[in-house]
């Protein structure tokens, strides 16, 4: 997966099937936030 045009849907379907949460500032992801991720 390429960050550098990640989608509003990459990030939902991330959120909902991994329990994952894009953190996206200035455009860029910045971080992972989720029960798979070391910040959870």
């Amino acid at each position: 997966m390429n960050l550098d045009v990640i989608t509003i849907q990459d990030c939902e379907e991330l959120y909902k099937f991994k329990g994952i949460a894009v953190v996206i500032e200035d455009g860029k992801v910045t971080d992972f936030r989720g029960k798979d991720s070391k910040n959870a």
